[in-house]
């Protein structure tokens, strides 16, 4: 049987993180797939992805696999082509506003997006409706079906962004018929500079959640043979 063919394109603005480097070696020694690798220095990133997209149409590859150049994929990332799902992803983390996000969203409004809740992340897959581009698999009927240009941001009228071009991309792929899904077996690394504080802030504030759903629990369950005795 033919091998998947698999193109791993990495945009980047003239960097890529020495673990990324080094994960990008080790896909190439796959032999459950035939894969390709394509690095790009352009800027800015929309153009740079459209480049690479365009790069991967023109070629007789079936898979694109979208990493970016602080992400390290974990686990056996790229057999989430064996799910049989258009647009999938790994769980990416970012940080925002002093706090870890999950890229995997629900949509609440126009250009309004939350993380779904951490319960849904049970295997094989997890349907949400927007993943972050750092770790994303995408099959070229998506881009086929959608057309140039593929990334695009949402512009207000003085030009500044209002949706990125990965959240624009689930939109697009959604409306004309395909599923967003979330792999939920890994998390990619994000190797990224951080403000310490920020850490010691985000580890207090889950210290905090923590206790108070605790407490929520305790106080929720009854003794179960009256109460206890002095």
């Amino acid at each position: 049987m033919d091998k998947k063919k698999i193109m791993i394109c990495v945009p980047t603005s003239g960097n890529i993180n020495a673990y990324t480097a080094i994960w990008l070696l080790n896909a190439t020694r796959d032999k459950r797939y035939k894969v390709a690798i394509n690095i790009l220095t352009h800027k800015p990133t929309i153009s740079c992805r459209n480049l690479l997209t365009n790069d991967f149409l023109n070629s007789d590859y079936e898979w694109s696999f979208w990493v970016d150049s602080d992400i390290v994929p974990m686990g056996d990332s790229l057999s989430m082509v064996e799910f049989g799902k258009k647009i999938i992803s790994q769980i990416c983390i970012v940080g925002k506003n002093g706090k870890l996000v999950l890229l995997a969203l629900d949509k609440i409004g126009e250009e309004r997006y939350r993380p779904i809740d951490p319960r849904r992340f049970k295997p094989p897959v997890v349907e949400v409706d927007a993943v972050g581009s750092g770790a994303l698999m995408i099959h070229r009927d998506v881009f086929e079906k959608l057309k140039a240009p593929w990334w695009e941001d949402n512009c207000n009228d003085i030009g500044a962004r209002t949706l990125g071009h990965d959240f624009k991309l689930c939109d697009k792929a959604r409306a004309a018929g395909f599923g967003v899904f979330v792999d939920p077996r890994n998390a990619a690394s994000h190797i990224t500079t951080v403000n310490l504080l920020d850490v010691y802030n985000i580890i207090g504030d889950m210290e905090k959640q923590y206790n108070k759903e605790l407490k929520k629990r305790l106080i929720s369950q009854k003794p179960l043979n009256g109460p206890v005795g002095i």
